[in-house]
């Protein structure tokens, strides 16, 4: 039996706001990207946060970005989901694209 999606939480004016300086693709894919990682986490909370470069939707479960488990960061031209232990995930099919930088590493999939 398929898994009946969660119902997600509106996101808030705020960050609609801010996403709003992007092309609509743009947006549309990172509140997307949101909506997947909080019917997986759906008591996670969130963190918006402005870095004038990036917008940040961090989720944590703890309410401190220190404890956060991942972020969705919205650019010009991309949108990143990144996991803070992604280098612990299993990836039993070698489907990610490693890169160490210094003690960091990065994945693509």
């Amino acid at each position: 039996m398929a898994k009946k999606a969660a119902q997600v939480r509106a996101p808030v004016p705020e960050l609609i706001e801010m996403l709003s300086r992007y092309e609509k693709r743009i947006g549309e894919l990172a509140l997307a990207v949101r909506k997947i990682v909080l019917e997986e986490a759906p008591s996670a909370s969130e963190i918006v946060f402005d870095a004038n470069y990036t917008i940040s939707i961090i989720l944590t479960f703890t309410g401190r970005v220190k404890e956060s488990f991942c972020f969705v960061t919205s650019h010009r031209n991309h949108v990143n989901l990144m996991f803070n232990r992604g280098a612990e995930l299993r990836d039993p099919h070698n489907r990610s694209e490693e890169r160490r930088v210094g003690k960091e590493c990065r994945s693509r999939w």
